[in-house]
């Protein structure tokens, strides 16, 4: 059963130290072993400065936090376009290659209830589409064609080539909380309950889980249970 760590208040510096406290010995561990890290965040500049002092109090591990320049060293690779089609694309050989890779992000949904927490965050930052030429000229997107079911398949299909290691979601600023697993499904799970929404509706959570590559169903996560009656 994966552990969900929990910690509330308004202050990010303060709760993901204390988040990453909870995680207890299983994180000292897990940074003391790593040879390499790569931190992939969408979250602030703050939040992600936190992660690393809390590594580097107990290890002196090399961290790559992910930038723009890492774009031009990418690694060839493909995702799934629809009817056994796959199509090229790139990945940052800095996430490829590193030990242990480290995603860290904010808790977002909209007015509508459409969530994005650390998986979506992690795989739209970590893979780049060839230019293509339309009618406006050479473009670089990931949208329009990517909706519906194969948005669902891809997001999996990108993840499983390479699954976070240990998940953070920074909802200190939308909802006093911040929440971190080394089961970035588990985590997930939690935030987009918490959002109002069914987790086994989300289909790339949902096609993860029956990979074995997480849990989405939150009677088998560790999570206390004032947090998930929400």
């Amino acid at each position: 059963m994966p552990k969900v760590a929990v910690a509330q208040g308004n202050d990010s510096l303060v709760a993901i130290r204390e988040v990453i406290e909870d995680l207890g010995l299983v994180f000292v561990d897990f940074v003391k072993s790593a040879k390499s890290i790569c931190i992939v965040s969408t979250a602030s500049d703050e939040s992600t400065q936190a992660v690393v002092d809390a590594i580097h109090f107990h290890s002196r591990v090399p961290i790559h936090v992910l930038n723009a320049d890492d774009e031009i060293d990418g690694v060839e690779s493909s995702i799934p376009r629809g009817d056994d089609v796959r199509m090229p694309v790139r990945r940052p050989r800095s996430i490829i290659d590193a030990d242990v890779v480290i995603s860290i992000a904010p808790m977002l949904a909209d007015r509508n209830r459409r969530t994005a927490f650390t998986i979506e965050q992690f795989l739209f930052a970590t893979w780049y589409v060839p230019e293509r030429r339309t009618a406006h000229g050479f473009v670089r997107s990931h949208e329009p064609w990517l909706e519906g079911d194969l948005r669902d398949i891809v997001l999996a299909d990108l993840y499983a080539q390479r699954p976070i290691d240990l998940a953070i979601i920074d909802g200190t600023a939308t909802a006093g909380i911040v929440l971190a697993s080394f089961d970035s499904v588990a985590v997930d799970t939690v935030a987009v309950h918490r959002a109002g929404v069914d987790p086994e509706s989300v289909g790339y959570l949902s096609a993860l889980s029956r990979r074995g590559l997480g849990v989405c169903a939150l009677s088998k996560i560790d999570i206390p249970l004032g947090l998930i009656s929400r």
